[in-house]
């Protein structure tokens, strides 16, 4: 029953005019925001601009650590460390150690400045996409057998997953059978894990399409 109650006032925040309601539960706040793309490519790079994801990459983390500046301050602190310490006399063997030990502390503060940024950029990323807001995620997903004649590219339909709150998906391929069914069709702006069926749509109007996005200011 709650959880029915929390998608019936979902539904009725889709007719404000960019306003912001707070429903029951988790103080949720939806931004409604009108778009006009004219072309699925259009659609696309709305989507790519409005909704962020955060991809860790361990192989342009380590690149950074080895990047071409940072070779050149490596090169230039052994340079100047090693002629420091055999102007003072002492011996190649405690050089050798003081030179490892230095490198290596100087590797640990460079992958702790970076673990540091990449930290700062989840979060970022994080805020800007939540802020309080419907969770939204661009991964592209594809349906097939969807008995429905309302579908076109364009429109934007909700869909619901258990006791989750709503998505609000974007149209962006439809493909028609012969029996007026739709074959098939992709969206994005969807949660991350699987969703089977769509169980609610509803239609854009004709000058405007309807996209709630975290990112925008109201």
């Amino acid at each position: 029953m709650k959880t029915n109650r929390i998608k019936t006032e979902a539904l009725t925040l889709m007719h404000l005019d960019g306003k912001r309601k707070y429903i029951g539960t988790n103080n949720k706040i939806y931004r409604k925001v009108i778009i006009n793309p004219t072309s699925e490519d259009d659609l696309q790079k709305f989507c790519r601009n409005y909704f962020r994801i955060y991809n860790f990459s361990l192989y342009n983390f380590i690149r950074r650590l080895i990047s071409f500046d940072a070779v050149i301050v490596y090169s230039l602190f052994l340079t100047v460390y090693l002629f420091s310490e055999i102007n003072k006399g002492i011996t190649k063997e405690y050089v050798f150690i003081d030179t490892t030990i230095s490198l290596l502390l100087n590797i640990i503060i460079l992958v702790v400045i970076e673990t540091l940024y990449e930290l700062k950029l989840l979060k970022d990323i994080k805020d800007a996409n939540s802020q309080c807001y419907l969770r939204i995620v661009p991964k592209m997903s594809y349906f097939e057998k969807v008995m429905t004649k309302d579908i076109k590219v364009g429109n934007i339909i909700r869909i619901f997953q258990g006791d989750e709150f709503p998505a609000d998906a974007v149209i962006l391929y439809v493909k028609n059978n012969l029996n007026a069914v739709v074959d098939s069709f992709k969206i994005d702006g969807l949660f991350r894990k699987s969703i089977k069926y769509p169980v609610d749509k509803y239609k854009s109007t004709n000058a405007h399409f309807t996209l709630f996005s975290p990112l925008l200011q109201i």
